[in-house]
């Protein structure tokens, strides 16, 4: 979204990849015909963690193996700080990336080796402070990696590979042709509402989609707004929130996609994130400046994930602080507020094991009551609903 490591992230889950064997596809997904005799043989799927609403891959760097975050929205791969130091990665030079509000001044690394599913190639990494992010992640792979890869995504069955060409693709269909601006973010077409704009591809976006101050006017007036916040490498945003009733993506139809109105970058409409991207099965020649996108007829008519609580939720060692409570929705209506705790939900205690679990209940169907325990010894009961 722009010159950055990564953007818009919530509180990731812990790694569980591991390498499977190449499972039968998904039913929902429309299978390409059988390769003439000649065409590369495709290689082995490897496993992706999409638990904590990014992809996560395993690579391998400075001897050890470490849960990355595939980002088509980052410039360039990056490393935390601390990380960075534990593996002995040193810094070349100083760098300045532009965050939301501000710049943050961060470092860069002479060529490091890095192998993802067998693959090595060698990178310049960014080393910053990742923390402000809400990452469990320590680790970005951005453009300099997937300009010299083709990557193959197949979600409904978690598994990526790495292709030596995209020969294959191309005998099957038609790729999307994406365009590109200063900051080497791609964007591709789609229409909201019926009208069309060019869109940042940014797989890192933990949001459904992202809309300009400017171009909201135009493409969704009116409509029923309430508030929600980002991060990135300069820390909190308080953005707009919206559900856009039609985004069209590939020529396929998606009802009631949440959204964010903030200011972008670079003049951009428009941003789609994850969420909406994983509902096609998706390779990525990037450097080309093209994609495939193939609609899983499982994904796409599934509801989108939507709070509806109206509550932020930052796990801590024994609770779930609150760090922003969202316009007219019912944890305002509760009077809960930024810095409180919630120590118990639905009798159960907030631990270093139940936190993860427990700070998804807001999450829930509309109608849903959950009872919450604050730290102050609040006993509140919630009625979850649609507030925006």
């Amino acid at each position: 979204m722009k010159d950055k490591l990564v953007h818009l992230r919530s509180i990731a889950a812990v790694l569980c990849a591991a390498l499977i064997s190449c499972a039968a596809p998904s039913p929902g997904l429309a299978q390409p015909p059988t390769p003439a005799a000649g065409v590369q043989r495709l290689p082995a799927w490897e496993a992706m963690d999409l638990s904590s609403g990014s992809i996560v891959l395993k690579v391998q760097i400075a001897g050890e193996t470490i849960a990355a975050v595939l980002d088509t929205g980052a410039s360039h791969s990056g490393i935390d700080s601390s990380l960075a130091k534990q593996l002995g990665i040193a810094a070349a030079k100083s760098v300045a990336l532009n965050g939301f509000s501000k710049q943050v001044q961060a470092q860069q690394s002479v060529g490091t080796q890095i192998t993802v599913a067998g693959s090595e190639y060698s990178t310049s990494l960014i080393i910053v402070d990742m923390t402000p992010m809400g990452l469990e992640q320590k680790m970005i792979l951005g453009r300099d990696f997937l300009d010299s890869h083709i990557i193959e995504l197949e979600f409904s069955n978690s598994r990526f590979r790495i292709l030596e060409s995209a020969e294959a693709k191309e005998l099957y269909s038609e790729p999307i042709s994406l365009i590109s601006h200063s900051r080497r973010i791609l964007r591709m077409p789609v229409r909201i509402n019926g009208q069309e704009v060019f869109a940042d591809l940014d797989l890192g976006n933990q949001n459904a989609l992202l809309i300009s101050d400017s171009a909201a006017a135009q493409l969704v007036p009116e409509l029923p707004r309430s508030t929600w916040i980002s991060s990135d490498v300069s820390g909190l945003l308080t953005s707009d929130s919206v559900v856009v009733p039609l985004l069209s993506v590939a020529g396929t139809d998606l009802r009631s996609v949440p959204a964010l109105v903030m200011t972008l970058p670079d003049n951009a409409s428009a941003n789609v994130g994850l969420p909406v991207l994983r509902r096609f099965a998706m390779t990525l020649d990037l450097g080309k400046s093209r994609l495939w996108l193939t609609p899983d007829a499982a994904a796409i008519d599934r509801p989108f994930e939507r709070n509806r609580l109206g509550a932020a939720l930052e796990p801590q060692e024994e609770g779930l602080k609150i760090v922003h409570v969202a316009l007219n929705s019912p944890a305002a209506a509760a009077g809960l507020a930024v810095g409180d705790i919630i120590v118990e939900v639905d009798g159960r205690r907030v631990t270093r094991e139940t936190r993860s679990e427990l700070s998804q209940f807001g999450k829930g169907a509309a109608g849903e009551s959950h009872r919450i325990l604050t730290q102050a010894g609040r006993s509140i009961l919630l009625k979850l609903r649609d507030y925006y």
